[in-house]
């Protein structure tokens, strides 16, 4: 038997920064009272605030956009779990199955009192009262809301940004159907909580329906950048010349995104050695992005993969397909079997399990 005594471990000068800033001191609580401040005067002032007293304890400057794991890890997760529901998607079946919604929940322009931090918490009670309301259908000819009702909402995704004048809004992607009607009652139900009048125009449902690429689609709006207005034509390379503070607008304080549980553990398929023949076989059919910067050992290819695999073998295509499916019954199948299981029991007798 051999010991080893390991070397003791060495940080950098960034490294001792952020632990440094880790400690309980009177700057860091104060930065702490600040994010979790629920009553302010002005928004847009309170912000400004946080953001000079942040730059004085960590000496950096504060973030106004998600970093590029950030980034990654949504479009990641967001494309996968469209894949995997529109995989099993049937037109015939109509409401009864898993679908898309992607939403645009608003809060009112007279908001400036009220923090980030309360309105998103605000937000995640109103998903869990939605997940727990009847969805109810709208009949697509007469209009008019029916009796019969789709499946009520298990997984989502959602993204906080600002507006112009720093009002926040949320985008959200939900997997059923949602009646119009319920998301602005419920929505507006939880604005009063927050002291605010109801309104008609707080809650709005993209359509989906016809876009050749969903994911393209909700990605973007999911990670996009907080341009202004008057900059999101201008170049990227004329873009890095202008300071942050004024390119983008206000930043969220607090939580900018989240998912349910289950989601973040969706990830794009995989190639084991075995399957060379087939990666090869894909970026042929995709463009190589030469860089300098890359290291000899990274190769990047670009391009639509779905229109990609149209050209390749049914073998490979069923790849994608298994991939998928295995990824929604992750999401869904075990517990749909175990509802299955426990159905000849009478409503007393039901099981409450918390699977994920």
């Amino acid at each position: 038997m051999y010991y080893t005594r390991f070397a003791r471990k060495k940080y950098n000068e960034k490294s001792l920064s952020n632990l440094k800033q880790n400690l309980k001191t009177d700057e860091n609580k104060m930065l702490s009272k600040l994010r979790n401040q629920s009553e302010i005067d002005d928004i847009n002032a309170h912000t400004e605030t946080y953001r000079l007293a942040y730059e004085t304890v960590t000496k950096k400057a504060l973030k106004t956009t998600l970093s590029k794991q950030q980034s990654s890890k949504i479009s990641e997760i967001t494309n996968v779990f469209i894949q995997s529901l529109l995989s099993q998607y049937r037109p015939e079946r109509g409401f009864k199955q898993r679908s898309l919604s992607f939403a645009l929940l608003t809060i009112p322009t007279n908001s400036q009192n009220v923090s980030d931090k309360k309105i998103i918490s605000q937000l995640v009670k109103f998903i869990d009262d939605l997940k727990r309301v009847k969805n109810y259908i709208i009949d697509p000819v007469t209009k008019q809301q029916t009796k019969e009702y789709a499946l009520q909402i298990e997984n989502y995704i959602w993204r906080a940004e600002t507006t112009e004048n720093g009002v926040i809004h949320f985008h959200i992607l939900f997997d059923s159907f949602i009646n119009k009607n319920t998301l602005k009652r419920v929505w507006n139900n939880h604005l009063e909580k927050l002291g605010f009048e109801r309104s008609f125009n707080s809650a709005h449902i993209h359509s989906i329906k016809n876009l050749r690429d969903v994911g393209a689609y909700v990605t973007k709006y999911l990670t996009k950048e907080p341009l202004r207005d008057k900059y999101k034509n201008m170049p990227k390379a004329d873009l890095k010349n202008i300071p942050d503070s004024e390119k983008y607008r206000r930043p969220v304080i607090g939580k900018t995104w989240g998912c349910s549980k289950a989601i973040l553990k969706l990830k794009y398929i995989e190639f084991v050695e075995n399957d060379q023949a087939h990666l090869v076989e894909l970026t042929e059919k995709l463009t190589e992005y030469k860089s300098e910067l890359l290291p000899d050992f990274v190769s990047v290819f670009v391009g639509n993969i779905k229109d990609s695999l149209k050209k390749c073998s049914i073998k490979l295509q069923s790849m994608f397909k298994r991939w998928h499916q295995r990824q929604y019954d992750f999401l869904y199948q075990s517990k749909e079997k175990l509802l299955e299981i426990f159905e000849p029991l009478k409503p007393t007798q039901y099981v409450q399990l918390d699977l994920f």
